[in-house]
């Protein structure tokens, strides 16, 4: 298995953890650290700290840097959503090039509450408010990637490149939801084991950190034990989400492919619940390539109104460059070039 390890303190103990239970279960486990570039002097320094990491736990390690991608702004969402997805490209093909059949990350508790709330904030449906699973398919993305060695002095470290994708199966495992942030560092303390820290943590620009710095401190001022209490509704409303989950996929079959897109007879689309019906409009847009972070509910709502409607070349720009059209008596979600590879094991044409 691939442990994708930032440096910090959670993905730090992910590390140590796995190389515990390798010596009882016998699985084989390799370092992945993806340097994106935008802390030169810092990322650097993170490469050496997972590097010195890796040979103290006697891990290979494997640094990918990340090239600019053109095409961030128009098919990804903007840059961290084109980085995040060309970092899970690159550890979905390590994996698939070392044989490995699942990449672990150390996302917790904490991650998991702050997820869900920030799709709670920008009305996204279920599924995105329903958190992260423990267990999912890897994002991916045609982002491209290159390798390149720093000079910075990191000895015994395999520099990957990231090669065309598979259509191998990798799970994405995020075993650490359970576990409070809090308690991830106390137990690092205790053992004695050093962790790297991202000081852009501490900048109250991004969402999420304002989110983890400001608001959740006093929503546990208000309610004491928020946290647990909506973890407790999350998994309920997981539960919810995989039942839906099932409803939209069989409807999915309606859609019939085109060029650069797929379209369904209206009469077919808006025979099922509002719903369904953007549900079904979302998950053509992911499959198409569309970020699922940069569909917003509005968007969604405003193409079933549209659909509804049933006139003829009307259309909706959707998710930076996707479109939504009505023409003919059809509905069709097209993407500004040829659809991606299908998924391994998926219902879709």
């Amino acid at each position: 298995m691939i442990a994708a390890v930032s440096g910090g303190a959670d993905s730090t103990f992910l590390a140590c953890s796995l190389v515990a239970l390798q010596r009882r279960f016998g699985f084989h486990i390799a370092i992945a650290h993806v340097n994106h570039g935008w802390r030169p002097i810092d990322a650097a320094e993170d490469a050496r700290f997972v590097a010195r990491l890796g040979r103290r736990l006697g891990l290979p390690v494997h640094i990918q840097v990340m090239a600019g991608n053109p095409d961030a702004t128009a098919l990804s969402g903007g840059p961290e959503a084109s980085a995040r997805l060309g970092r899970y490209q690159f550890l979905a093909d390590l994996a698939e090039s070392t044989g490995s059949s699942a990449i672990m990350t150390g996302h917790t508790a904490d991650d998991q509450v702050e997820t869900a709330l920030l799709a709670l904030l920008r009305g996204r449906g279920p599924t995105s408010v329903a958190g992260m699973a423990t267990v999912s398919p890897v994002p991916r993305s045609s982002v491209s990637t290159s390798a390149a060695f720093h000079g910075n002095g990191v000895p015994d470290v395999e520099w990957s490149s990231s090669g065309p994708p598979s259509s191998a199966q990798v799970a994405l495992v995020r075993p650490m939801l359970g576990l409070r942030a809090m308690v991830v560092r106390k137990a690092l303390r205790d053992a004695d084991i050093e962790w790297r820290e991202d000081v852009t943590n501490l900048e109250l620009r991004h969402p999420r950190n304002r989110l983890r710095q400001r608001v959740l401190p006093e929503m546990e001022a208000i309610s004491p034990g928020f946290r647990n209490a909506f973890l407790r509704s999350l998994a309920i409303t997981r539960e919810m989400a995989e039942i839906a989950s099932h409803v939209v996929e069989a409807a999915c079959q309606n859609w019939n492919p085109v060029d650069h897109g797929f379209q369904m007879p209206i009469q077919t689309l808006t025979g099922y619940t509002p719903f369904v019906q953007t549900a079904l409009i979302r998950m053509a847009l992911v499959r198409l390539g569309a970020d699922p972070d940069r569909i917003e509910s509005s968007h969604l709502r405003a193409a079933t109104a549209m659909i509804s409607r049933g006139r003829g070349g009307t259309r909706l720009a959707i998710a930076n460059g996707f479109q939504i059209a009505v023409s003919k008596g059809t509905a069709a979600v097209t993407r500004p070039g040829p659809i991606p590879r299908p998924v391994a094991g998926s219902n879709w044409p």
